[in-house]
């Protein structure tokens, strides 16, 4: 018997071998896709964010160490928050909890208060108990109606993609503590998620899944300038936490900084030029080769005129900075960019070695509804 095992043991590490050898050590042969039928889940819940009292559920984990903001609000601009926020059945704190919202969020509006939000909404009740969705989106929360992109899933929500709709029930202006109303709208291999009045007659907070409706993709091509400045009395890009290094590295962007940012996107490379939108969110310098250095992006690209003002696309991907011509992943939408995929290559106009300050010219492919 024992031999029996051994020999099967060998066989099993045998064959494995020769499939990776065969394939290229980590990945197998590609094949074609067959496309898996997608359907429709109603969602409605409640989110509650708490800033206030002895046991909150977002706490202030980084900001810039920067005098020139001045800001007094719970969430001045380049503050970067974890939360771990209950969801609800309605809006009392004492209705039904059927998950929680835990991840990051970034305040990145230096004029107008918006947030940058990287979250997962776990679901702990009902049919969709141990499944989530995931949500990477600008959230401009000043304003009374607002969409986020829901950019994946996981569980019952596998490859999730598409929209929530929030509404603010109740704000305390003074700790920031927040009540949100979320109607979502997420399509992914097993459903998607639309939020409407019906959902809690279907089981508290989620309606029947039903066939999804095939839509008809377009294509829109972008083509702008990204300013980046590190320097000057009121830089669009701050540094927000750093490692605790003792190498003295005097970079600009050291290895393990993390820097907020609302930068400009604008029609040229001159800094007087118009003014299209902007980027907000987040990005970390992941490199420790000083000779390859690359940052990591969690960016919402927003544009504020012409036919596009009010959308937004997310950027979730690596950019090798060092490399004169690279490409980004386009992860979500929202607005007219709804569940957007695509991929943005970019050239650098300008780089300033000494402060960091950098313009980026952008070639934008997005694919979305």
């Amino acid at each position: 018997m024992k031999a029996k095992l051994t020999l099967a043991w060998v066989l099993t590490v045998c064959v494995t071998i020769t499939w990776a050898a065969a394939h290229g050590q980590y990945y197998s042969k590609t094949v074609p896709y067959s496309p898996m039928k997608e359907q429709v889940t109603n969602l409605h819940f409640f989110f509650h964010d708490i800033l206030g009292g002895k046991n909150p559920s977002a706490v202030l984990v980084a900001k810039a160490n920067n005098t020139t903001i001045g800001d007094k609000s719970p969430t001045p601009f380049s503050t970067v928050f974890a939360v771990d926020d209950p969801l609800t059945a309605g809006p009392e704190l004492t209705s039904e909890v059927i998950g929680n919202c835990q991840g990051l969020y970034a305040s990145t509006g230096q004029d107008n208060l918006s947030l940058v939000v990287y979250f997962d909404f776990g679901f702990t009740k009902g049919e969709f108990n141990g499944s989530a969705i995931s949500v990477f989106s600008r959230n401009p929360v000043l304003e009374t109606e607002r969409e986020l992109a829901v950019v994946g899933g996981r569980g019952k929500f596998r490859m999730a993609r598409g929209f929530a709709q929030l509404k603010t029930f109740s704000v305390n202006q003074t700790n920031g503590d927040a009540i949100v109303e979320y109607n979502n709208r997420v399509i992914f291999c097993l459903a998607v998620i639309l939020c409407v009045a019906a959902a809690p007659a279907q089981g508290e907070y989620y309606s029947e899944s039903v066939a999804a409706v095939p839509m008809q993709q377009k294509v829109t091509k972008l083509h702008f300038f990204l300013h980046d400045i590190l320097s000057g009395q009121n830089p669009s890009a701050v540094m927000v936490a750093r490692a605790n290094l003792t190498d003295g590295d005097k970079s600009p962007t050291p290895f393990g900084s993390v820097f907020a940012v609302d930068d400009a996107l604008r029609v040229g490379p001159e800094s007087n030029s118009e003014i299209i939108g902007n980027a907000q969110g987040l990005y970390v310098s992941s490199s420790q080769d000083a000779n390859n250095f690359a940052i990591v992006m969690y960016i919402d690209f927003a544009l504020t005129s012409g036919e596009f003002k009010g959308s937004s696309f997310s950027v979730f991907s690596r950019n090798p900075v060092s490399e004169p011509s690279r490409e980004l992943a386009v992860v979500g939408g929202r607005g007219k960019f709804r569940m957007a995929r695509g991929f943005a290559v970019l050239k650098t106009a300008y780089f300033n070695g000494t402060n960091g300050d950098a313009i980026i010219d952008y070639n934008v492919s997005l694919f979305h509804y």
